[in-house]
């Protein structure tokens, strides 16, 4: 029982050890079913109210034992998943949660190889984008029952290029099986071995490092008129190119960046800026990482 205080007390000094070895960052998994003020009270264990969330957030403290660090110096967020009912503001009042409503919507884009008719750009989340976990695909949408095991690692790459790219949002990558295709989902699976080889791919590299880069530079998103390209626009300093279509797509959007010529980080290819917009020819399922 979560609500109990002698758990609690235990659990408070688990957590305040592991901060004492250096953790600095929980994810606590299926979040949604440790209550919050607004759910009923176990009242015939004594329960008097939920808690939970108030001692490990280091609200308050339970039997003389509280969190060991203030709370806002740490990385947390809940498995807290979408569905009808879910207190998310609440829940939003303690942690970061998971859009996982969100990465429905990217997937139906990729399905469709359009965003055409599709909200991509809202997070569909009552939290704040800032504090929302992303993800194109999670294990248990690639596991459970395979929603998105038929995505091909293309379609997949060219999604997480679109979210890694964007301001808000931390994005987590699902590493699927080594091995893995789209007729054997399970692979070469190993418990404890890494994954297949997408994460190295020169497109996740460099989104990667581009989102570093432009930390604290505001986004502008636009889209193509037949939903196949993205431009991620990152103030000034950047932008990046999502080509989702199954064929090449001429790039004509506006963008922030300055007028001038770019050179991709991965391809090497040229994009150029003029009058505020920005143009080139985006290869099928590719995307461009561009820099000043």
């Amino acid at each position: 029982n979560t609500e109990n205080p002698d758990f609690q007390k235990y659990y408070l000094e688990f957590v305040n050890d592991l901060l004492g070895l250096g953790v600095r960052g929980f994810r606590y998994d299926t979040a949604k079913h440790i209550g919050v003020h607004s759910d009923p009270v176990d009242s015939a264990s004594g329960v008097k109210e939920n808690d939970f969330w108030d001692v490990v957030t280091g609200r308050k403290s339970v039997k003389g034992v509280a969190l060991s660090m203030p709370y806002d110096s740490l990385f947390v967020y809940g498995e807290v998943l979408q569905d009808k009912g879910v207190p998310e503001a609440e829940y939003a009042d303690y942690m970061g949660q998971t859009a996982s409503g969100y990465g429905h919507v990217i997937r139906e884009m990729l399905e469709k190889h359009s965003a055409k008719n599709l909200d991509v750009i809202s997070y569909h989340h009552q939290g704040a984008p800032e504090y929302l976990t992303t993800w194109v695909e999670s294990h248990d949408t690639y596991a459970n029952a395979h929603e998105s095991a038929h995505l091909t690692d293309s379609q997949i790459r060219q999604g997480w290029v679109y979210l890694t790219a964007r301001q808000n949002g931390t994005p987590l990558f699902f590493s699927r099986p080594a091995g893995s295709t789209r007729q054997n989902y399970w692979g070469n699976n190993v418990l404890g071995a890494r994954g297949n080889d997408e994460f190295k791919h020169p497109e996740v590299v460099a989104v990667n490092k581009f989102r570093a880069a432009m930390s604290g530079q505001k986004e502008k998103v636009d889209i193509s008129d037949n939903g196949q390209v993205l431009v991620v626009s990152r103030g000034k300093k950047g932008a990046v190119i999502v080509n989702i279509g199954t064929l090449s797509n001429e790039v004509d959007l506006p963008t922030t960046l300055a007028d001038g010529t770019y050179k991709d980080a991965v391809y090497g290819k040229e994009f150029k800026v003029r009058k505020g917009r920005l143009h080139g020819l985006a290869g099928p399922e590719r995307s461009y990482i561009l820099q000043k």
